[in-house]
């Protein structure tokens, strides 16, 4: 009886030492999984650092050196000129890169809150059409052109942030203005399925799909080369990101290398009488 007792004992010890080996295995995956994240996060952080730095010394460097010359040379009236229109180009470049950095960290830490517009489908894409009309009117520009097809929506009325959806369609439009060099950038929009579907598409480089999964993640761009072919400091996508959430959103990526890219946003779609 007492070696039954014993034996019982035994397996039991065997047991509980098997499920605590068994935790502490789990525990340290647990580990290795945090560790290869945080390390994966610090490479990331990094990389945006050397790339924010870079974009930040750009246009601070073109303000201090033709500040420079304004002071020291003996410049013409028109050559002065030409110094001054630098310098406000790229202050106003500087200010909106400091702005993106600001507004990500505040979408962070949640001090971001939405609006809760009426807003008119065709009063917005009106706005986006003159603005992008005049880009579009400048001689270097003539070789892109930029279409919107609202097909028969354009008397849809919605509630919803205004200016954070025209933030989120300006990222995107702005980023496929970048990325082609010939062809069209076209903005649409549907009802779909009981939501609003804005649509951008674009005939330029394309993205390649290794890159396509991690695009909208923070601190990233599509490709470590673009960072001095195309400017950029990889927040803008994770400025879109973070504003879908906010708004019960999604986002849908179709690209090709060489081919160009389609970008799908989906919004909740509160219904306005229409006019």
């Amino acid at each position: 009886m007492n070696e039954i007792h014993e034996n019982l004992n035994t397996e039991y010890r065997i047991e509980k030492a098997e499920d605590k080996n068994e935790e502490i295995n789990l525990l340290r995956q647990k580990l290795e999984l945090s560790s290869k994240i945080a390390a994966e996060y610090n490479t990331l952080k990094s990389t945006f650092i050397s790339n924010i730095s870079h974009e930040i010394r750009t246009p601070l460097n073109a303000i201090l050196g033709f500040s420079e010359l304004s002071v020291l040379s003996d410049a013409g009236k028109e050559e002065m000129m030409e110094y001054m229109k630098i310098i406000h180009a790229s202050s106003k470049e500087l200010l909106e890169k400091v702005k993106d950095v600001i507004y990500i960290s505040s979408l962070d830490a949640g001090m971001i809150h939405l609006e809760n517009d009426t807003v008119s489908l065709r009063g917005l894409f009106d706005e986006l059409n003159d603005h992008y009309r005049r880009f579009y009117a400048l001689p270097e520009n003539d070789q892109v052109q930029f279409k919107i097809n609202p097909a028969n929506y354009r008397h849809v009325y919605f509630k919803g942030d205004a200016d954070k959806i025209k933030r989120i369609l300006h990222i995107l439009i702005d980023n496929g203005i970048k990325f082609t060099n010939h062809g069209f950038v076209e903005l649409s929009f549907e009802l779909l399925k009981g939501k609003l579907c804005f649509s951008i598409k674009d005939t330029g480089i394309g993205i390649p799909d290794q890159k396509q999964a991690i695009i909208f993640e923070p601190f990233t761009t599509a490709e470590d080369s673009y960072n001095r072919n195309y400017s950029g400091s990889g927040l803008g996508l994770t400025i879109v990101k973070h504003l879908l959430k906010l708004m019960n959103g999604e986002i849908i990526l179709q690209s090709k290398v060489g081919e160009g890219t389609l970008v799908k946003i989906f919004l909740p779609y509160v219904r306005m009488n229409q006019i």
